[in-house]
């Protein structure tokens, strides 16, 4: 009867709060999410108050759930990892560098790390590439990096570095626009693989 309904609602509720406010890691790897699937799981987080690390790499979270997802784990202070994204150091302006190369932390990964770049005052360069960014994101990623002058690259090169081997990267033509700009403007740079 539609008693019986409402309590079992309710029972079912109260057991989903009390185990998500204890959850401490969430793993959704490889499982197909598409955006509905990044908005719902953003709706659920302000539950899971002593969440450390969540991960849902290799999925195809896009749109306004990536968004919303990337905006939820920015407002959960318990977070220290994302997708392999070191949350926590990055919060704490705890690099200098910081290499993320092959971390396939994906397009809600960028978003995260968007909103963390700009706490990073002591950050000189970030190692982005082989991560199969898309070309939107990485329009976002090099205008984040002009609007910070204190951040010279996003491919992990370094000031007055001599040699740069991205030989064995497995770099795509996305990669090659991070790398570009930044080649360019590199004098120090005489020997490149």
């Amino acid at each position: 009867n539609g008693k019986d309904k409402q309590v079992l609602l309710d029972l079912q509720r109260t057991v989903s709060t009390t185990v998500l406010a204890g959850v401490q890691e969430m793993s959704f790897v490889r499982l197909g999410w598409g955006g509905d699937d990044g908005a719902l799981l953003a709706k659920a987080l302000p539950l899971c108050h002593t969440l450390r690390i969540l991960d849902v790499r290799y999925n195809n979270i896009s749109g306004d759930g990536a968004a919303q997802l990337a905006a939820a784990v920015l407002a959960m202070p318990s977070i220290e990892s994302f997708n392999n994204i070191p949350v926590k150091e990055m919060r704490a302006d705890s690099f200098i560098t910081l290499g993320l190369t092959h971390k396939n932390f994906g397009g809600v990964g960028c978003l995260v790390l968007a909103g963390l770049l700009p706490v990073m005052a002591s950050l000189t360069s970030v190692s982005l590439l082989g991560n199969n960014l898309g070309p939107e994101t990485v329009s976002m990623l090099l205008k984040l990096k002009a609007e910070k002058p204190a951040l010279v690259s996003l491919c992990g090169l370094n000031p007055g570095q001599t040699e740069a081997n991205f030989a064995s990267g497995g770099l795509g033509p996305v990669d090659a626009q991070v790398l570009a700009p930044e080649l360019a403007i590199n004098a120090s740079l005489t020997s490149l693989l």
